[in-house]
């Protein structure tokens, strides 16, 4: 056994960098190291925390030690002296890492090829601080920290939140003064700043300027950083360069003696984990500890946490799942869908249960359960996850955008897990075919439309139920198979009307009729021609005993078809995925190169804004209630790059979409663009608010409409009246 007087006690803030900074050969038995285990998940942090960790560092506040183990029973690597794992404290310790870290020289070998020791950041984010801050910005904060992230280049600014619009269009400006396309979620981190600061350095080149002075000597750290921003981009150099040089030498005094401070002194306790004393966790077992050691901070929830105790059985497993869901969806979130597809072999009434922390525990204990989990995540799962991707977002014409795609899975899970138990029982299609349109039809539909989470799980129950009685693999998507989604009187999806009517309906029922009411939607036209397509609605004379009221027949049925389309155009004003679809070219041209799971920490805000054709500034108060209740719909917003989103309520929609391409990617028509020229901008009048009402109802409509069309959506009408 290990002698423990032998152990550091402490760690000095550089040490802690360098686990996961400094490349060793393996062989280094003699240099104390410190792994993560595979039970770990990933990084969670958000920049509020980074920023607040760092300005705690620089103050020298604590921060809570660090738990360690002995490497023994974990196949990761040989059981040798003074290798540990990391059992609680990883958010701190690539926290500070992050200040350590340097792009530009000492790391550039990580920042070219994004590996980190086998931690768990894609792409590391570059600390920066502010030189120039003033201390009044925050009074909580001595110092001003700054993260620059992959899909946020620009930075976020001292309180860790989103720039504005402007910040972000004038650092673009910055970065890439040309026109056309703006990739900057691919950015290279070394070649950007936080705009929001006034005098932005790397904290690295801190650190390391403070190493190199004598005491405190100000000068000397100036000239030091000065130096070294020489490899800063010519954009930092045009914008800042010369105040760095202007800034008087007793401006560097605080930070010189914090960074002193950081590297000479401060230090973070160790406590140690021994694997043989007496009740301790064993590592066959260690999901009591992980649990424990994740109730405080950011807790893992029951997905993240199943991934992590499968991880610490079987750590090449984390590679497979991890590469399968790789910028598609989150690792642990697959893993949980692969547990019931194994679960469900032979039994596909499984598949709609999902897993808890104890079943999976209980699942896991069973030898034969694991040995079949295991093997297929290592034989199959690659190209079955594979194969859904391509199906879903793949080169052909009904495709969607993988941020679309990234979303729709995360909302509807239980609709992606039944196309990966159709792929593993054999099923296939012509990828562009019919059938593959079809098959899109019915997952967008399901997802989008299908109600709340446990809706759509009844409707996966539902549809396992109606193809068990057949061939599974024939009948999975047949007409008749997915018909029982639609005629239950329980919660049915609802039908989908044709473009046309859908227009025609919304313009009776909501702009022509002058006691529109929510609540009473198409009582006022009760035998309009899109309740033509309700056939699953039964009649009267079919209508089970326990929905009978004390109404007549056909009052009865009016009121079901009334609720039933509610709920689709509910649903169908709020949905941007759908939005998202219709603008899907201006999603690929924009951000092809967005793959939403590869980001870096809690980085997870979409790289696009939301603008609304009628900004809020058009008037919200004291204005026409119709427009005011169709304001925030779909049919009034547009995804919009950071960059040209004006953030500028006075713009009005005839200059902003006064170029062609711009109307046709934002999904607006001739007939819409004509009404919105010959509209006046004084909403507050109640004959003009009717007009834009109905120019947004238009538009909503025109975005289902690329929907339905695209993928057929009317071959499920077809399926439902066969």
């Amino acid at each position: 056994m290990e002698d423990q007087r032998n152990r550091p006690q402490s760690a000095k803030l550089e040490e802690i960098a360098n686990w996961q900074l400094r490349k060793l050969p393996t062989a280094a038995p003699d240099t104390f190291r410190v792994y993560l285990p595979p039970l770990q998940r990933g990084f969670v942090w958000d920049p509020v925390r980074i920023i607040n960790l760092w300005d705690s560092l620089l103050r020298g506040f604590p921060v809570g030690s660090l738990l360690l183990s002995e490497i023994g029973g974990m196949d990761c690597s040989e059981n040798l002296p003074n290798q540990y794992w990391l059992l609680d404290g990883q958010q701190r310790a690539t926290t500070v890492a992050m200040g350590f870290y340097n792009p530009w020289g000492t790391h550039a070998h990580l920042a070219e090829d994004d590996k980190n020791q086998g931690w768990t950041l894609r792409v590391m984010p570059v600390l920066w601080i502010d030189l120039g801050a003033v201390k009044s910005d925050d009074d909580e904060k001595f110092f001003s920290p700054y993260v620059v992230t992959q899909s946020h280049p620009w930075g976020y600014n001292q309180f860790g939140r989103v720039l504005s619009e402007g910040k972000r269009r004038e650092a673009l400006n910055a970065f890439l003064p040309t026109t056309g396309p703006c990739p900057y979620t691919s950015f290279k981190l070394k070649d950007v700043f936080p705009m929001h600061a006034r005098i932005p350095v790397p904290m690295a080149f801190v650190i390391e300027s403070t190493r190199k002075c004598l005491g405190n000597d100000g000068d000397q750290m100036k000239g030091s950083l000065v130096s070294q921003c020489q490899h800063l981009p010519e954009v930092w150099q045009s914008r800042f360069k010369g105040q760095l040089g202007d800034l008087p030498a007793t401006e560097f005094t605080r930070f010189c003696e914090a960074g002193r401070s950081l590297i000479k002194d401060y230090v973070v306790h160790l406590n140690y984990l021994n694997f043989r004393t007496k009740d301790s966790v064993t590592c066959d077992d260690n999901s009591v500890l992980f649990v424990r050691l994740n109730t405080g901070g950011k807790p893992l929830n029951g997905e993240e946490l199943i991934f992590s105790l499968y991880k610490s059985a079987f750590p090449k497993a984390k590679e497979a799942v991890e590469n399968a869901a790789a910028g598609f969806m989150p690792p642990s979130h697959l893993f949980s869908l692969l547990v019931r597809l194994v679960a469900a072999d032979g039994d596909p009434s499984k598949l709609h249960h999902p897993v808890s922390l104890r079943d999976f525990k209980a699942k896991i204990s069973d030898s034969v359960f694991k040995e079949r989990l295991e093997g297929f995540i290592n034989d199959r799962v690659h190209n079955i996850v594979a194969t859904a991707r391509d199906l879903l977002t793949g080169n052909h014409s009904y495709h969607l955008p993988m941020a679309l795609a990234t979303r729709t899975i995360k909302e509807a899970p239980d609709i992606f897990l039944a196309l990966l138990f159709w792929l593993d029982r054999g099923g296939s299609v012509t990828f562009g075919s019919e059938k593959h349109q079809y098959l899109l039809a019915v997952i967008t539909a399901l997802s989008w439309f299908g109600g709340n989470a446990r809706q759509k799980l009844k409707n996966l129950q539902q549809w396992m139920q109606e193809v068990s009685r057949g061939c599974l693999v024939e009948d999975f998507w047949k007409p008749d198979t997915i018909r029982i989604l639609f005629t239950r009187l329980d919660n049915p999806v609802p039908s989908f009307p044709a473009p046309d009517a859908l227009e025609d309906f919304l313009e009776e029922a909501i702009v022509k009729n002058a006691n529109y009411n929510w609540e009473t939607l198409g009582n006022s036209c009760p035998k309009h021609p899109i309740f033509s397509g309700y056939s699953h609605i039964p009649k009267p004379d079919e209508v089970p005993s326990k929905v009978e009221s004390v109404k007549p027949p056909d009052l009865l049925r009016e009121r079901l078809l009334q609720e039933n389309l509610r709920s689709f155009i509910g649903t169908l004003c709020w949905s941007t995925k759908l939005l998202l679809f219709a603008q899907r070219d201006f999603l690929d041209r924009e951000f092809q190169w967005f793959q939403q799971w590869d980001l870096v920490l809690e980085d997870t805000n979409s790289p696009w804004d939301w603008d609304h054709i009628y900004p809020s500034a058009c008037g919200l108060h004291n204005v026409y209630p119709k427009y005011r209740e169709w304001h925030d719909t779909i049919g009034n917003k547009r995804a919009e790059e950071l960059s040209h989103n004006r953030g500028n309520g006075s713009c009005r929609p005839k200059d902003k979409l006064a170029d062609l391409e711009t109307r046709r990617e934002s999904v607006i028509s001739e007939e819409v663009w004509e009404m919105i020229q010959g509209v006046d901008e004084n909403i507050k009048d109640p004959i003009t608010a009717n007009t834009v009402c109905r120019i947004i109802l238009r538009r909503m409509a025109g975005i289902y409409g690329k929907w339905y069309t695209t993928l057929g959506i009317g071959l499920l009408l077809a399926s439902r009246q066969e």
